[in-house]
């Protein structure tokens, strides 16, 4: 048997992946997808397919579906610049002024019309603050407006939104569907179903469960008879992320997960410092 470890390095997980092994899109049948099968008995492995995993069932096990709906989380707009000062008249940079793309990606909903976001490029986008997107045909006024309502660190935004037409039915016309980052290209109109678990049924997921995205409506119901308990499960979206490495990754990526706070561990002091800050503290009064 493979012993277990109490603790795990993640640099463990690296490994060298080609980009030219990435699929950039999902095959035409979702069971045709690869899967790994392990031994935990013997650590031994066999490459197989996932139509294959009902028959590896024993039937005592428990099946976790996960069915939360991927929403349309990613937004482009453009700030408003409510206490930008316009370039000079003279200034070559003055037609691309409050025209820079600014790029939303929703997080966690907060209140109906209230989200915590994660906004790129930020740095300009402070308190008060309105961002806009889309156009109506009508009048030429946004089709969805949000105004920066608090501020945090690594692109953390908390943005209320307002439209005439109800948010939910602007974000379906405006939003994008978040790629994972190992995406190559834009979100086409397929992925807004085929980034779909086939159980998703509704929520405010940013990213579906990839190993969900290969399951077919006959494997659910092969499953369902060779074990003898499933559960669905209703997962969101988490919080934003609050570490250097995932502020790196929002640079670099479409998007971002898994944004845990963890405590810090405090801080060692050698007794040198410790004995000099004792030294130049003033002494108490007797």
């Amino acid at each position: 048997m493979i012993p277990a470890r109490a603790s795990m390095n993640l640099d463990e997980l690296n490994f060298d992946l080609p980009p030219e092994r990435i699929a950039q899109r999902p095959l035409a049948t979702r069971d045709a997808s690869r899967m790994m099968l392990l031994d935990k008995t013997t650590g031994a492995w066999d490459d197989r397919h996932f139509r294959e995993f009902p028959d590896l069932l024993r039937g005592d096990e428990l099946i976790i579906l996960n069915n939360a709906r991927v929403l349309p989380a990613r937004l482009f707009g453009r700030r408003v610049g409510i206490h930008a000062e316009p370039p000079g008249i003279h200034n070559p940079a003055r037609h691309e002024h409050l025209r820079t793309p600014i790029e939303v990606l929703l997080i966690r909903q907060l209140l109906p019309d209230t989200w915590e976001t994660l906004v790129r490029p930020g740095r300009k986008i402070a308190v008060g603050e309105k961002i806009i997107f889309g156009e109506r045909a009508h009048d030429g006024g946004p089709e969805l407006e949000a105004v920066t309502e608090s501020r945090g660190d690594y692109g953390l935004r908390v943005l209320r939104f307002s439209s005439k037409s109800g948010f939910h039915e602007a974000l379906a016309r405006l939003g994008h569907i978040p790629l994972p980052p190992y995406i190559k290209r834009a979100d086409e109109p397929a992925d807004r179903e085929r980034y779909q678990t086939i159980y998703a049924r509704e929520g405010s997921a940013v990213a579906a469960p990839p190993r969900g995205c290969t399951s077919r409506r006959k494997f659910c119901n092969a499953s369902a008879r060779e074990t003898s308990k499933s559960q669905k499960s209703h997962w969101t979206s988490a919080s934003a992320p609050s570490s250097r490495s995932a502020r790196s990754a929002w640079k670099t990526t479409k998007y971002t997960s898994n944004p845990t706070k963890f405590p810090q561990p405090p801080r060692k002091q050698s007794p040198n410092r410790k004995k000099k800050r004792e030294q130049s503290s003033p002494s108490a009064p007797q």
